[in-house]
């Protein structure tokens, strides 16, 4: 009987709810957080060329902070530089870590907000300094 009323409701909200094992009876359906790709560029000095990508994926360490600046979370990106974190809804900065191969990583944060409900896109491309 509890799968088909949870096999009713998934088709209800369209088969878009993430289950997790933290929530009532064992099923979570409103998980926030953020979920995306961060990238580099430019990884090429000149001109931006048609046939030549620019960015190229960033795999590593990344730090959230909340409002008050107090670390609340640590991931790391995975080769094609995405990731999924999940967060509390509210404001945040993203800080990336310092061994990340882009210009002066700790001067790099980024704003984010996290809505009340679902996963938050991101899509940063993080400056490599060269021209």
């Amino acid at each position: 009987m509890y799968w088909m009323i949870m096999t009713g409701l998934l088709l209800l909200l369209g088969g878009n709810a993430e289950l997790s094992c933290n929530g009532f009876n064992g099923v979570e359906l409103d998980s926030t957080g953020i979920e995306g790709q961060f990238l580099r560029g430019p990884v090429r000095g000149g001109p931006v060329r048609v046939d030549a990508p620019s960015e190229a994926p960033v795999q590593g360490i990344f730090h959230v902070l909340d409002a008050d600046g107090q670390e609340v979370a640590t991931f790391e990106t995975d080769e094609e530089g995405r990731f999924r974190v999940t967060l509390p809804p509210g404001t945040y900065t993203l800080v990336p870590g310092d061994d990340l191969p882009i210009m002066r990583p700790g001067r790099q944060k980024k704003p984010f907000t996290v809505a009340s409900s679902g996963f938050t896109r991101l899509r940063i491309v993080f400056d490599t300094g060269m021209r």
